[in-house]
């Protein structure tokens, strides 16, 4: 009987949601709520230990309070500078096309948030071939062109054939088959 509650927590947060019977953060409430009275009901949260818990999460709360508190500073001295308008007139205007605007986003924007090494591995392609490890624990990619998967993708929706997708092509799809070990290594290859 003791293990079916969380099920049932679980599936009156998730059901009331997708229900329509409450948005995510009502749900988030109700799961608070239902988990301590679970908790009380059961005799493994008594109140000392629900003081010893907010005295032990206060440090992180206040963390990310101030966070939030700093991001709403930050977003209403940002809107009246005219900074995110004169960074849309700049990506309209200046013809870099696609592939200029996202390595702008990703090694300027990114690089506001993101240290160095992060940004490399976002950067740097994943290669086939490449001797990071034994022979057996090598990674493999297998590339599949639009062609090779435009009727897999149609065989996804019921009436659709690969006539139907545009160019009669699927998406590109590439499988990866990596060890556990040599997942870590592939961006430092």
């Amino acid at each position: 009987m003791s293990g079916t509650w969380p099920v049932k927590l679980t599936i009156l947060v998730l059901g009331g949601i997708y229900a329509g019977l409450f948005t995510p953060v009502k749900a988030g409430a109700k799961g608070s709520i239902g988990a301590l009275l679970i908790g009380f009901a059961r005799g493994s949260l008594t109140v000392p230990k629900l003081c010893r818990v907010l005295v032990d999460t206060r440090p992180v709360t206040t963390a990310v309070c101030f966070l939030i508190i700093a991001a709403q500073i930050y977003s209403r001295m940002l809107a009246p500078s005219a900074v995110p308008a004169s960074r849309g007139d700049f990506a309209a205007l200046a013809d870099l096309g696609f592939w200029g605007l996202m390595l702008i986003y990703i090694v300027i924007m990114m690089g506001m948030i993101l240290d160095s090494s992060s940004i490399m591995f976002i950067l740097v392609p994943l290669e086939a071939g490449v001797a990071s490890d034994p022979p057996i624990m090598l990674p493999e990619i297998e590339y599949l062109p639009h062609a090779a998967t435009a009727e897999q993708m149609a065989g996804f929706f019921l009436g659709l054939t690969k006539h139907d997708l545009p160019d009669g092509e699927g998406s590109v799809v590439e499988c990866l088959r990596i060890a556990s070990h040599n997942g870590t290594h592939l961006d430092a290859s």
